[in-house]
């Protein structure tokens, strides 16, 4: 088949011009079209069906979104099949044949693609590792309507006017213009959250005005003021944003600024996105904003648009469902993989020896990883400082003080001698109230709802509780079905009959009540999954029994664990053996949130950690942090052995593989070479976020280890010097270690050996 093919005219080529191939060398033209971003390629193009060349002029082409960014390059995949090497006659028509415009990268492009994608996401991540890492700041777009892509904007400037402003004044560029000056002011002028800042903008043009009214430009004063005036009230009137107004749009962007910190410490308005401790922001569309430093949340709230990134993200948030910690380091260590191997790569070691050196550098870090591990019994003081080094990574150091004590007792509370550890029977409640710190254990159970009649009892002391999934109200039925009366007096016997079948069960629950606290102190409670008419409600309250309805399904369970007894399905075969027993039950109003507390049982096997905090998302940032230090400890009992942390596992790690590279034969080598070097990105991230130089840390972190003669050495991120993780009781799970080398040499292996990516688009067969 004739293959088109672009040849520049002598004296026209470029340096930046693909390769080229002589038309005689196949038969047929073999020249990849070539293309020069931002010039014009002037040349000759064959015709296929005239059988003629013709002259032909190709601009720059629009970039396509798919792009990849990383480290100062810029690399985009356009049509028709453009690649950095040599593509061969019978390669691009086997393409063109299946797809015309197939977007094709292949050999040193595609590798390229991979390795700027994992370094981009591994920057995103970096700054949040450790107990000392920056957290990041998830919150809503303020676009109209709520609604577009999200854009990452890792800095205060470009989240100023890009995103914050740049949405709300889409349609208006001259009032963007008048308002530029205004949001990148310093703190000491008017702030922007104040109607003030309206006045300044009209008063600043207004004097713009009188200006040119002063210099005889009396025509252009006057259109440039109703210009003004129009752009003003057309954006208030018509574009309407959220609030309505423009000072709500100033306010808002006002209130995410911080001005007035950077002001108390000194710092210019820009200061915090310095750096590599920049405090990264994702604008997106939802509609929530969270504080957290979590890389598994940021992974999930992200919209990625890079292939590679995109496939990194969601094989690291896997490993965070699969046993709850470790995204971040994984992120990290494939970024720093891939690094280390485009180092390699560029001094001409081909990508598959590489994979081969990961390989073996894989087995040998999980010998390492057997060696220094910690096999004993897990005591409550060693959960809580596993729970305590997973928390610091979450939290401030005093919450996470706080939480060691409330998940270890957690967890300790359900487990049972020969049965799998069942974490779903810790409930975690939010409830808006007092601060973080006051968050507490409850051992027992917390339910978002009360009783639905103001005569039932709000206490109850030493109480039997039935807990039970039966309709206590009218049911229509399952199929769709009519009834015809002839008369008044059929309806209401009708509905009598209907009324005596749901009172027949509510004299049962009454009848059992009589039996089981006949002659003593014992109060009766009912909690149903089911309704309960009023009618049901006002014969419970009359006999003082406590009443609840549309009881969660997930805390069914979890009361027959906590309470004992059984839940009914039926109450035919009542009896008192299916009743739970609490020596509390009690209701606490919250506004107009009402919660039932099950407290004081006797062998609870499922509890409840109520959290508290005066925002939502402080709520939200301290439920993520207890669900990992839950997993941390259900981990550890798991393995029955840990891993000592701060860095001293990479540190270990890299000194053995740096002996085991003189033992293998062959350029296979230089990948052993690459993982080890690739492990130091840990320690030296570690060090980075706490402040000190990586360099002088790992220094002295491999002298330590050396003269320590094989004992586990990890980074004081107080000091900055060494210390014994062991000793200072920092611990990490040994199955999060073992994944993580697991993850990062597949997925790292995989994207070196890649050699062409293609844009997938829907199939023609059926």
């Amino acid at each position: 088949m004739a293959l088109a093919a672009a040849f520049q005219e002598p004296g026209k080529v470029s340096k930046a011009a693909t390769y080229f191939a002589t038309p005689e060398a196949a038969g047929a033209p073999r020249l990849a079209e070539s293309w020069i971003r931002g010039q014009e390629v002037t040349g000759c193009v064959w015709h296929p069906v005239r059988g003629l060349w013709r002259r032909r002029v190709e601009r720059r082409r629009q970039p396509r979104p798919w792009q990849a960014r990383g480290g100062g390059a810029e690399i985009v995949l356009e049509p028709p099949g453009v690649t950095a090497d040599r593509l061969s006659c019978s390669a691009m028509a086997a393409i063109k044949t299946l797809n015309p415009k197939a977007e094709v990268a292949r050999a040193q492009q595609a590798l390229a693609i991979n390795i700027s994608g994992a370094r981009g996401i591994q920057d995103v991540l970096r700054t949040n590792l450790g107990p000392k890492g920056f957290f990041c700041v998830i919150f809503e777009g303020f676009g109209r309507g709520g609604c577009g892509g999200a854009r990452f904007a890792p800095g205060l400037l470009a989240m100023r006017m890009e995103a914050l402003v740049r949405r709300e004044l889409r349609g208006s560029p001259l009032l963007l213009l008048f308002l530029r000056p205004l949001l990148l002011r310093p703190s000491p002028s008017p702030s922007p959250s104040s109607p003030s800042s309206l006045l300044f903008v009209l008063f600043s043009f207004a004097l713009f005005s009188f200006a040119l009214f002063s210099f005889a430009l009396f025509s252009f004063a006057l259109f440039s003021f109703a210009l003004f005036s129009f752009a003003l009230f057309s954006f208030v009137l018509f574009l309407r944003p959220p609030e309505g107004r423009l000072v709500g749009l100033l306010a808002r962007v006002g209130r995410h600024l911080p001005w007035e910190e950077g002001k108390a410490e000194g710092k210019a308005p820009g200061a915090w996105t310095l750096g590599l401790k920049r405090w990264h922001r994702l604008v997106s569309g939802a509609g929530d904003i969270k504080i957290t430093k979590d890389g598994n949340i940021l992974l999930h709230e992200m919209q990625i648009q890079h292939p590679t990134a995109s496939m990194i993200a969601k094989a690291c948030t896997a490993q965070d469902d699969i046993i709850g910690d470790g995204t971040t380091s994984t992120v990290l260590l494939i970024g720093e993989m891939l690094k280390q191997a485009d180092i390699q790569i560029q001094d001409g070691l081909h990508p598959r020896l590489i994979a081969e050196g990961f390989d073996l550098a894989k087995v040998k870090a999980q010998e390492v990883l057997d060696q220094v591990r910690l096999k004993e019994e897990m005591t409550r003081e060693r959960l809580c400082q596993v729970a305590r080094t997973a928390l610091r990574t979450k939290v401030h150091s005093e919450l996470a003080d706080k939480l060691t004590e409330v998940c270890v007792d957690a967890v300790l509370a359900i487990k049972e001698e020969g049965k799998p550890l069942d974490l779903h029977m810790v409930e975690i409640m939010d409830m808006q109230h007092k601060t973080e710190m006051d968050t507490q254990l409850v051992k027992g159970l917390v339910m978002d709802h009360g009783g639905r009649h103001p005569d039932m009892p709000k206490k109850l002391s030493n109480a039997y509780i039935l807990t039970c999934n039966v309709s206590m109200e009218y049911e229509k039925t399952e199929v769709n079905s009519g009834f015809f009366y002839k008369s008044a007096e059929e309806r209401e016997k009708l509905v009598a009959a209907e009324r005596e079948f749901i009172e027949n069960r509510v004299k049962k629950v009454i009848e059992l009540k009589k039996k089981v606290c006949a002659d003593s102190d014992k109060t009766f409670a009912v909690i149903n999954q089911k309704g309960i008419d009023p009618m049901s409600l006002d014969l419970l309250a009359k006999e003082g029994i406590l009443g609840l309805r549309r009881a969660k399904r997930r805390n069914m369970e979890r009361l027959a664990l906590a309470c004992g007894g059984m839940a009914m399905n039926s109450f035919d075969d009542m009896t008192e053996d299916c009743l739970g027993f609490a020596g509390s039950v009690y209701e606490h109003v919250l506004g107009e949130t009402k919660y039932t507390f099950v407290e004081e049982l006797k062998n609870p096997h499922s509890v409840t950690i109520l959290i508290k905090g005066p925002y939502k998302h402080t709520l939200v940032q301290t439920k993520d942090a207890i669900r990992d230090g839950l997993r941390a400890i259900k981990n550890a009992l798991d393995d029955g052995s840990l891993v000592p942390g701060a860095g001293a596992f990479e540190i270990a790690a890299y000194d053995a593989l740096m002996k085991y590279e003189s033992e293998v034969k062959g350029r296979a080598r230089y990948g052993v070479r690459a993982f080890a070097d690739a492990l130091l990105v840990i320690p030296k991230t570690l060090a980075s976020n706490s402040g000190y130089d990586p360099m002088d840390s790992l220094v002295k972190l491999r002298e330590e280890y050396k003269n320590s003669g094989g004992t586990a050495i990890g980074l004081d991120i107080t000091t900055g010097e060494v210390l014994e993780p062991t000793v200072a009781g920092i611990f990490d799970n040994y199955c999060v270690k073992r994944h993580m080398l697991d993850a990062c040499s597949v997925i790292a292996r995989n994207l070196l050996i890649v050699d062409e990516i293609m844009r997938a688009g829907l199939s023609q067969l059926k």
